[in-house]
């Protein structure tokens, strides 16, 4: 379980091997509480302790993952226990690296066991249309001394991500009820185009209320709240404003493995007519920015 907080902390806690014995052999049971921190767009920190319910000892564990570009991905960190296995030599410390393309890529990761052995781990990464790349903080731990998974490799949008309209701003004479609206109505423009898996407007609204997070989003951290809360790859955050007669929507395409702003668009309309007809525009322009 993984609860976020602002400015990129995050809290989660997990149970591994509750199972009963089988013929006469009992997994490591362990409890696992951890923190990370994604505050910046290119760097995780992340840190957890295990405690052994089976007499193991208690493991625990410091990580990160530094995102240089778009496409590559560093690793570092250390893992320990407090009980004695006898190993000599190095040990504990684990590097690695990842490379994505698109959908694709590919992992490493190094891992020495003092004087028992050293690990060289290779894997190839397909991500699923629709889906996100995860990648640990801590590269290289083991289903026993891994840390709690909280972040988010950034990933190359794919056909079919998830997309989440976030509350629209009210600015220069604009009423609140019309922002929803001109809001409500690109999240229909948008759910009409082939591929974005739009959320629709009563999934998300009762989230964002059930949250606390029902306000007009300004930032892109309180987008990347409000995209891990709705598990969403791109939030939409934005505000409406109007000058004389004209109203002007102003939207930004955040997303949420990075939170950096990938796209940015306005839409405007001196009449209802027209303003339809410049957010169904909006909407196609800002199709690149969501497949």
């Amino acid at each position: 379980s993984v609860v976020p907080f602002a400015n990129g902390f995050a809290l989660g806690w997990a149970a591994q091997h509750l199972s009963p014995p089988s013929s006469g052999f009992t997994l490591p049971a362990a409890l696992k509480f951890g923190a990370a921190w994604d505050g910046v767009p290119w760097l995780t920190l992340a840190s957890d302790v295990g405690i052994g319910l089976a007499a193991q000892g208690m493991t625990y564990a410091i990580g990160f993952e530094a995102r240089p570009h778009a496409i590559l991905a560093l690793r570092g960190g250390y893992k320990g226990r407090t009980q004695d296995l006898g190993v000599q030599g190095l040990a504990g410390l684990t590097a690695g690296i990842g490379i994505r393309f698109g959908t694709f890529g590919l992992d490493y990761a190094f891992e020495p066991h003092g004087d028992l052995a050293i690990s060289h781990r290779v894997a190839l990464v397909y991500g699923l249309p629709g889906g996100s790349g995860r990648a640990a903080a801590a590269e290289g731990a083991d289903e026993e001394q891994a840390p709690v998974r909280t972040a988010t490799t950034a990933v190359p949008a794919a056909p079919g991500l998830r997309v989440a309209v976030g509350p629209f701003d009210a600015k220069g004479g604009v009423s609140p009820d019309d922002a929803a609206t001109i809001a409500s109505l690109l999240r229909t423009e948008l759910a009409g185009l082939p591929g974005p898996r739009v959320l629709e407007k009563e999934g998300t609204d009762s989230l964002l209320e059930k949250h606390g997070m029902a306000n007009p989003c300004r930032s892109t951290d309180c987008a990347r709240q409000i995209g891990r809360m709705l598990k969403v790859d791109r939030v939409l955050i934005g505000h409406v404003e109007m000058l004389l007669k004209r109203h002007f929507v102003n939207v930004r395409v955040v997303d949420v493995a990075t939170g950096r702003v990938i796209a940015t668009e306005v839409a405007k309309g001196d009449s209802v007519d027209d303003l339809e007809k410049s957010l169904h525009g909006l909407a196609r322009r800002l199709l690149k920015s969501l497949k």
